[in-house]
């Protein structure tokens, strides 16, 4: 689960009743889980 496992099928998209960009929001989510976690690994 989570958002590391969305495969971009823009399924979420197209059903979403308030027209959210959902797979955006998604990869926008995973760069800065990605980069946060970079960060840190680095800080040590």
């Amino acid at each position: 689960g989570g958002i590391q496992v969305c495969g971009n099928a823009q399924n979420c998209v197209a059903v979403c009743p308030k027209e959210i960009p959902l797979t955006t929001s998604i990869a926008r989510a995973g760069r800065a889980a990605t980069v946060y976690s970079l960060k840190k690994c680095l800080e040590r």
